[in-house]
């Protein structure tokens, strides 16, 4: 349990130094395991950004504004099966959602 509030203080830090609130989880060159692909990576189908082969994977920081920021967090991980994220519709749409009532969201 102490590894999310460790989580959080570190990302929160490494943000008030000017980080962007993309994140990437490893040095572009250094992913482990990575097979690279020639897939294109995003399509959109039924109105769904959908996401599948993802070559660096980040994670993206949603900060609400100072005057209305409550002190509580959320990870999202966007669903859409096991092959596909489904990356507006259950990521972004909630990310911006939740933000907007003081939530900032990873």
């Amino acid at each position: 349990m102490k590894f999310i509030p460790t989580l959080l203080l570190l990302l929160s830090t490494s943000l008030a130094v000017g980080q962007d609130t993309i994140i990437p989880l490893w040095p572009k060159d250094n992913i482990p395991n990575r097979i690279a692909s020639n897939e294109k990576e995003t399509s959109k189908r039924n109105g769904v950004l959908r996401i599948r082969a993802v070559q660096t994977p980040t994670i993206e920081v949603y900060l609400p504004a100072k005057s209305n920021a409550t002190g509580e967090a959320v990870v999202i991980f966007p669903g859409g099966g096991y092959s596909i994220l489904a990356y507006d519709w259950e990521g972004t749409d909630i990310a911006k959602f939740l933000n907007g009532k003081g939530i900032l969201v990873l």
